[in-house]
């Protein structure tokens, strides 16, 4: 089996073959950062099936993202992220939305780097604060409705997961987000 490698430097034709030999496509990023929207278009376009990790543990839960967190824990919540991450790494076809902090725990990012292609969505956290501040008590790790403290709160994570983030196979930047471009960059 052909893997990904996490620190080879791919031309656009190794990159397309190896991604189409994996046929999976693993979106990482900040939470807020449009994973999940930019996730289903692609899907779409690609004619592959969609995959929300975050709607997985709330549908094997039975409970929403925040409550598991304040009546199970971080730590509950990332142990069962990474079951469910497991599942997926076998999943043809599919394009994946992980959460926002998959990649930085346990061994994710290095599983999800060999089991197929991994995108950062690099979204400015000032615009993520502009969409999140509009759902308030969506996000556990975000705890605020007040936006300067949301910028705040993000630029944190970023720096905390940036060193994760950037180990993707394509950074995709706010300007270049696009279904039509990725596709693009694939061929």
């Amino acid at each position: 089996m052909l893997h990904f490698h996490p620190n080879k430097k791919y031309t656009l034709t190794a990159f397309f073959i190896d991604f189409f030999m994996h046929t999976r496509l693993f979106l990482i990023g900040l939470p807020g950062s449009g994973k999940s929207t930019f996730g289903k278009e692609v899907a779409q376009k690609m004619n592959y099936a969609f995959l929300d990790l975050d709607d997985k543990i709330i549908a094997y839960e039975q409970k929403t993202i925040a409550e598991i967190f304040s009546q199970k824990g971080e730590a509950y919540f990332r142990r069962l992220e990474r079951k469910i991450l497991e599942e997926c790494l076998v999943l043809e076809k599919t394009v994946v939305a992980t959460g926002g902090g998959t990649p930085c725990f346990y061994d994710n990012l290095k599983k999800i780097q060999q089991s197929g292609l991994v995108v950062y969505l690099n979204i400015n956290p000032t615009h993520i604060a502009e969409r999140l501040v509009l759902q308030p008590n969506e996000r556990p790790l975000l705890e605020t409705q007040d936006f300067d403290q949301l910028v705040w709160q993000l630029e944190a994570k970023l720096i905390e997961r940036k060193k994760f983030y950037e180990k993707a196979h394509l950074i995709l930047t706010e300007s270049k987000i696009s279904v039509e471009y990725l596709l693009n960059r694939l061929q």
